[in-house]
């Protein structure tokens, strides 16, 4: 190899004026630490080396890094610091070789993300799953994905929750309590060093303004007299069935008849957000059953699709919307889960009934989970369906001139992945 002179102090200037040999590696060495200088290839890529002998073996060379990267005296040190590793019996090279196999048999975190969906997340319910795997194939894994599980630091996911946070604060805090728990769990199974900080804690989490608008009885009337002018039957039932139990848009159109007993007046919901429960239902709510034609196994069958259910009902709430006249951000589950809770609340409706036919945990109370029978869950589902399918008819309301969407505090929500 070509060396040019013997023994110069490398500085900035120096290195800035050397000129790639498109033949051979040019090689400048340093006079102050023995063994470091700096090459450059015939392409022009300059970089830091160290050249030492370890436990008497032949003369190895340890590149440390590309100059702009490193700084002339920021690389000098590091030579320095390696020449007395190797004073100390060390190998920097041989070590370095170890660290990087490790790293490629070290569980990255795509698997995880794998490991926790398939573990973690069998016990969880549908949504909470789709949820789960949503936030990692869309910005854990591009992010983060090849990355060892133990090399990624509270500064790496800060970063990505800041990022995210700009335009989507919510999806952001969600992302942080998925990873937390993924983080929590890798520490168990020995992927995460147990004396390190979970790198998913102590951030701080974005305002979560509320969300949801204020429906008065005419804006609930224009929402009924724009469902009157749709032509897809089942996506309307299943909009009303939506306001009249209470139960997510998404639990709903895929319903299945085997799971109603219109004469019990329940539906046995074997998948929910909180895991299975019975939804119990009102007199509103049967009826809007008791018209449907059964054909095939799914309630809210899709028109012309033998054997499968509406695939969405945001379709119809967007034209709905448009129809109806509605504020701007005004959301199907605004329309529909919300309005049940709160509709519930201005009827005086028991706090812990309410709980119970919306799905909530219950009270820790004995007394709590024992007073409710069936009879008063019952009366309480067919007063609140009832008021609500007045006001989508634009009957006189029994109560309130004002259904307002409350969205619940952020201490009441759950923030566990």
């Amino acid at each position: 190899m070509a060396r040019q002179g013997q023994g110069r102090h490398i500085t900035k200037r120096t290195v800035d004026s050397l000129q790639a040999n498109p033949l051979r590696p040019l090689l400048v060495w340093d006079d102050e630490v023995k063994g470091f200088g700096v090459s450059v290839s015939p392409g022009g890529v300059k970089s830091f080396f160290l050249n030492y002998r370890a436990n008497g073996s032949r003369e190895r060379r340890f590149t440390i890094g590309r100059f702009g990267e490193w700084t002339v005296e920021r690389a000098r040190k590091e030579a320095a610091q390696l020449k007395a590793a190797v004073g100390r019996g060390e190998d920097p090279l041989a070590d370095r070789r170890a660290r990087r196999q490790k790293t490629d048999t070290a569980p990255t975190v795509a698997d995880l993300a794998a490991r926790v969906l398939a573990e973690h997340y069998e016990k969880k319910s549908a949504s909470s799953r789709r949820n789960a795997e949503m936030l990692f194939r869309l910005h854990l894994l591009p992010a983060l994905g090849s990355r060892p599980v133990a090399d990624v630091t509270w500064q790496d996911l800060d970063k990505l929750h800041r990022r995210l946070g700009a335009a989507h604060p919510f999806m952001a805090n969600r992302l942080l309590s998925l990873a937390s728990k993924a983080w929590a769990l890798a520490q168990r199974w020995q992927w995460f060093p147990q004396d390190r900080s979970n790198p998913a804690t102590r951030h701080d989490r974005f305002a979560e303004p509320g969300r949801g608008r204020g429906l008065g009885g005419q804006e609930l009337g224009r929402i009924g007299a724009a469902l009157e002018q749709e032509d897809d039957a089942a996506a309307v039932a299943a909009f009303g069935f939506c306001l009249f139990t209470g139960a997510r848009p998404g639990e709903v159109i895929s319903a299945r008849w085997e799971d109603i007993d219109l004469a019990a007046r329940t539906w046995q919901l074997k998948e929910a957000k909180t895991g299975p429960r019975v939804v119990i239902l009102g007199e509103a709510a049967a009826d809007v059953l008791a018209g449907l034609a059964r054909c095939g196994p799914w309630v809210f069958a899709r028109p012309g699709a033998s054997g499968k259910h509406l695939p969405s009902l945001r379709p119809l709430w967007e034209r709905v919307t448009v129809r109806a006249e509605l504020p701007a951000g005004v959301r199907l589950y605004d329309a529909s889960r919300h309005a049940f809770g709160t509709a519930a609340a201005e009827l005086d409706v028991d706090r812990e009934v309410r709980k119970l036919l919306m799905g909530h945990a219950p009270g820790t109370d004995a007394h709590d989970r024992y007073t409710h029978r069936s009879r008063s869950l019952v009366a309480a589902a067919d007063l609140v369906s009832g008021w609500l399918r007045a006001a989508l008819d634009r009957e006189p309301e029994p109560r309130s001139d004002v259904i307002e969407f409350r969205e619940l505090t952020p201490t009441r929500r759950s923030a566990r992945a």
